[in-house]
């Protein structure tokens, strides 16, 4: 599938096609997608409805701290035995919010409240934080998927909103949100696409399947080991907080009297809440495009076509 991909991201779709007929596929991204580079947005007082992209959301001060906790070789990873090249089973924290914990990540999400509720009215029902981060390769990818609590294994509870917050620029793919909610009956016809800029924030409906694509595979300016860093944050009104023993979903934040080295810097406060968050922030218009996905050799289904006959390029 490395091939089909590496035609896809290359314009040489029709032969990318007759590898992906012989896997099985059904449907692949569209072009636009795999080639990253043609991928632009805008400043723009206009909104999408269902994303929302801000650029200079951090000062200088906190986007470093929090880089620093995750950065690629950082303790934080260790800890969690996570692979860059091969990232490990999902594992999130979460915490109630103004509930005396959560830090840093608390008070960016009483930040992001304040100030985006009009985009997503429904935020200011949040009772709950969540949060995970990923480092991953440039050519690294996210499969297309839904948040939802305990990854959906009793059922299927959706965020309010989530939101993905970029702590550094210009390795992997974009962000890549979908009209697609697990009620529909039909593929997504149209998304969104967020190319990763250091310091911007992607906020999107929490129902909605999204996923990140690969890095363009010929960005000469990307070395081996640079790597694409995120903090993402989910919006809650409910959310079972889980104290199993190990990694997964939704465990409990270390509070303040955790020894973790990790934890140390991320409970740490800035008393002056101006001195975290820049007064002006950017608005941004997302790509929209569409359509999403392109039939392979025009087999277009009348049915919702399986998961693994659709190609997202991993």
């Amino acid at each position: 599938m490395r091939s089909a991909l590496l035609l896809c991201q290359n314009g040489k779709e029709n032969e990318a096609d007759e590898i992906l007929k012989d896997l099985g596929f059904k449907y692949r991204l569209c072009p636009k997608i795999f080639r990253c580079e043609e991928l632009r947005v805008t400043e723009s007082d206009e909104s999408v409805g269902c994303v929302s992209i801000r650029d200079n959301i951090l000062n200088s001060y906190l986007l470093d701290k929090l880089y620093g906790i995750f950065s690629s070789g950082a303790d934080y990873w260790a800890y969690h035995n996570y692979n860059e090249s091969n990232p490990c089973e999902y594992f999130s924290y979460a915490f109630q919010l103004n509930g005396n914990g959560g830090g840093l990540i608390n008070e960016t999400a009483e930040f992001l409240i304040e100030n985006l509720c009009e985009d997503f009215p429904a935020i200011k029902d949040t009772k709950y934080i969540e949060w995970w981060a990923h480092c991953r390769e440039h050519a690294g990818s996210h499969q297309l998927h839904f948040d939802s609590d305990d990854e959906g294994r009793t059922q299927v509870l959706n965020p309010i909103v989530s939101c993905v917050l970029y702590l550094n620029g210009g390795t992997g793919g974009p962000t890549l949100v979908t009209d697609q909610a697990l009620t529909s009956r039909n593929l997504a016809t149209k998304g969104w696409i967020c190319p990763p800029k250091k310091n911007r924030m992607c906020m999107f409906r929490g129902d909605l399947l999204h996923g990140v694509t690969p890095g363009q595979s010929d960005n000469e300016l990307i070395s081996s080991h640079d790597r694409r860093v995120t903090l993402m944050i989910a919006f809650w009104s409910d959310l079972k907080i889980r104290n199993a023993p190990g990694f997964g979903s939704s465990r409990a934040h270390p509070g303040n009297e955790s020894n973790i080295p990790w934890a140390k810097p991320l409970n740490s406060s800035i008393e002056n809440a101006a001195d975290k968050f820049n007064d002006r922030l950017i608005h941004v218009r997302p790509n929209t495009i569409e359509p999403i996905w392109i039939p392979i050799h025009g087999t277009v289904s009348s049915t919702m076509p399986q998961y693994d006959e659709c190609f997202q390029g991993i």
